[in-house]
């Protein structure tokens, strides 16, 4: 059941996201300033305003972002990872990276300066006030421009500001519909939609992986005994994905001028939800499709202790290593069995194989009668199938529990002969 949740949850949370990437409107509070309506957005951190949108409706047929030139952008263009269309006015190439692959903007740049003046003009109208233009965005039937602040401020500086922005984004709005051109379905727009699928993988990977470990965090699921061995294989699977997703990276976007901004997310998103993901569905696997019979140890108790952080506690027993690679073993139970336990109990574990190997505990059950024959419970782990029924025997005496025993073996017998005729 697990393992399908996870696989569903992945598969609805990518489309999910990919929808997302492509179409990236927002809402804001509405404004109008003469008879140009417009809207803002402000950004913030847990303690303060960190940015701000500033937007207005444009046309629908348009996707393309003017972002402030980093460093990053210089070296990735520096090794030839990227190539970024150069409109020729030595200004607008070293303040301004075009992330858009459309060629028919390139064209309307290198034809129109009022164009390239315009976005300048956009990028300069912040001097003298404590924004930063951070990136001008059109998509969606929108164009806005996103800011960055050095320091606090209100709505009153956002609303100053937006009487010398608002214009300005009418003006390159009115620049931008002079391009030549109908809108096309997003199937006939490849640039627009490969970055988006990337994306929303690598998202969706993230986002699905923490969830499911918070899920295996919170709910005390069966112990892994062999551990380290799932996260080796985690490592290892989780590492193939990402490769997969940077091999798929290079493969759809080639050198466009937004395949470095897809490789970092791919890479910092895909590469930690990849880890998250896999370890999640390996354990899922491991448990849901085992079909062994669990085999009983014996084991005493030898310390409790437990681990209490600001969301949770946890509780561990440490026992004798039944598996004899060490001198004790560290067991991570449930608050019930943890309570019931005391140093020098017995502790009855059914252990089973596990469908990828990785050898777990089905069930946990805390015997302190010292008189109680426990070997007698061993066989009986694959007689019960859950901890209620198996805590039934933990008041019965040992004649009754070596007849459950001889009715046990008696049955497994039948299942012999069965099989042989």
């Amino acid at each position: 059941m697990w393992f399908s949740f996870g696989i569903i949850s992945l598969v609805s949370f990518s489309i999910f996201f990919t929808y997302k990437k492509i179409n990236a409107s927002w809402k804001g509070e509405s404004h109008k300033i003469k008879d140009t309506p417009y809207k803002f957005k402000m950004l913030r951190s847990k303690y303060r305003n960190t940015g701000v949108l500033i937007g207005i409706d444009a046309n629908k047929r348009f996707d393309y972002i003017f972002k402030r030139e980093g460093w990053v952008d210089r070296l990735c263009k520096s090794i030839g990872l990227i190539v970024e269309y150069q409109v020729g006015n030595k200004e607008f190439d070293d303040l301004v990276f075009i992330a858009s692959d459309s060629t028919s903007l390139h064209d309307q740049m290198s034809k129109n300066d009022e164009l390239i003046s315009a976005v300048l003009n956009i990028f300069s109208a912040v001097n003298g006030y404590t924004f930063f233009v951070d990136q001008i965005r059109h998509n969606s039937g929108s164009l806005w421009v996103k800011l960055g602040s050095h320091s606090e401020f209100d709505q009153q500086d956002v609303k100053k500001l937006s009487l010398e922005l608002v214009p300005l984004l009418r003006k390159l709005s009115g620049q931008i519909d002079l391009i030549p051109g109908k809108a096309k379905p997003l199937w006939k727009t490849p640039h627009l939609y490969k970055p988006a699928i990337l994306l929303g993988i690598s998202t969706a990977l993230a986002i699905n992986g923490y969830i499911q470990l918070q899920l295996l965090r919170f709910s005390d699921r069966e112990f892994i005994v062999d551990g380290p061995l799932l996260t080796d294989h985690t490592i290892i699977v989780g590492v193939g994905v990402l490769l997969l997703l940077l091999a798929m990276t290079f493969i759809l976007l080639g050198r466009s001028a937004k395949t470095h901004l897809v490789l970092f997310e791919v890479l910092l998103l895909g590469g930690i939800g990849s880890l998250m993901t896999v370890h999640a569905e390996l354990r899922h696997i491991n448990l849901e499709y085992d079909r062994s019979q669990p085999i009983a140890y014996e084991v005493s108790i030898l310390e409790k202790k437990k681990v209490s952080t600001r969301r949770r506690t946890s509780y561990y027993l440490y026992t004798e290593d039944w598996t004899n690679d060490s001198i004790k073993r560290k067991i991570h139970v449930p608050y019930r069995t943890y309570s019931e336990a005391s140093i020098n109990d017995r502790l009855i574990l059914c252990q089973k194989e596990g469908a990828l190997g990785y050898r777990w505990l089905s069930e946990i059950v805390v015997f302190k009668d010292k008189n109680n024959t426990a070997f007698a419970m061993q066989p009986l782990c694959a007689f019960f199938k859950d901890t209620e029924e198996l805590e039934v025997l933990k008041n019965l005496d040992e004649k009754s529990i070596q007849s459950l025993q001889l009715l046990y073996q008696k049955a497994e017998y039948q299942k012999r002969i069965n099989k042989e005729n």
